[in-house]
């Protein structure tokens, strides 16, 4: 129906030149919403420095959605609950389900009773000494995405 239309509307002759002109015609929009999108930017920002942080992190054997939930347990000490920490980082309770799953097998967090059902998180003996090895390489990795982006690009990040 749309392209019958396009072919009214251009007055195209045949059906194949009016698809050749929509197909152009949708890929220079696609190129104005690649420029101009400020969320397509932001995921493209995003994605970059997650690479670089992991690449630093991945010398300690954390990734940095892992090294998050590290710092938002440390940070909300005993008021660490699973849905506690996932206001605290903005994190869907799936997603950080699975990391927390995982940094338990890991043994470098552990559960421990608040009252009746409810629990709370801290790290580990092992988790903490990680944690300590893990921080230097997130600051190298701190320092490589400032010199990469600029401090002042990064401080509007923050």
């Amino acid at each position: 129906m749309l392209l019958i239309k396009c072919c009214a509307e251009r007055n195209f002759k045949s059906l194949p030149i009016a698809m050749v002109y929509m197909q152009h015609e949708l890929i220079a929009l696609a190129g104005q919403t690649l420029d101009l999108c400020p969320g397509l930017s932001v995921r493209r920002f995003a994605r970059r420095l997650t690479q670089c942080f992991d690449r630093h992190l991945g010398k300690s054997g954390l990734t940095v959605s892992q090294f998050s939930v590290l710092t938002a347990i440390l940070l909300l000490e005993a008021e660490a609950t699973a849905a506690e920490i996932a206001r605290q980082l903005d994190a869907d309770r799936s997603t950080l389900s699975r990391e927390l799953s995982l940094l338990k097998s890991r043994g470098l967090i552990e559960t421990r009773q608040i009252t009746g059902r409810r629990h709370a998180l801290q790290l580990s003996l092992e988790g903490e000494a990680l944690y300590r090895e893990a921080w230097k390489n997130w600051r190298s990795g701190a320092k490589e995405v400032d010199a990469i982006f600029g401090t002042e690009r990064v401080s509007q990040v923050r």
